[in-house]
């Protein structure tokens, strides 16, 4: 069945669905980077926080069950997607392009700009997301700071400068 046959619901989701949007965020961690997150415990505290300053999440629905979520906040210059996740089961079938499609038309106005971030290793989103119409924009880098070798002295660094 594809998101063109199925009636897509959204409703915007409240601290009750925390437990539930916690779990879908723990999914997508896995669907990302291939290992669990620490905890549910942490997911739910990280949609609690997003939740309790300036985000809003909305639900996606088919048929009554929940089969997916967005996670956004609304700045100056637009949209920043947050999260944006459809559950395994229900993939490839147009309910994110769909989904997609409805936030920036209905839920935000067609917004100036909506940005987000894909983790460097889910190749599935970054292909979404171009197909969507998202283009590549800027790398985001982090260094870890336990087990960071001492970045090694320049070839010239016991020349005097000057």
């Amino acid at each position: 069945m594809s998101a063109k046959t199925m009636e897509i619901q959204y409703r915007c989701a409240t601290v009750s669905d925390v437990p539930l949007l916690a779990r879908m965020h723990r999914q997508s961690v896995e669907d990302e980077c291939g290992k669990p997150y620490p905890s549910l415990s942490e997911c739910e505290a990280e949609i609690e926080r997003c939740l309790g300053g300036k985000g809003e999440a909305i639900l996606f629905q088919v048929g009554g069950a929940d089969v997916g979520y967005t996670l956004f906040q609304r700045e100056p210059e637009g949209i920043f997607l947050r999260h944006f996740f459809v559950c395994r089961e229900h993939r490839r079938q147009g309910i994110g392009r769909t989904a997609i499609q409805w936030l920036i038309t209905e839920a935000w106005q067609r917004p100036a700009r909506v940005r987000l971030v894909v983790h460097v290793k889910n190749a599935a989103g970054h292909t979404f997301w171009r197909v969507v119409g998202f283009s590549d924009w800027l790398i985001d880098m982090k260094m870890e700071s336990k087990g960071v070798a001492q970045a090694p002295a320049p070839a010239d660094a016991d020349k005097p400068h000057g």
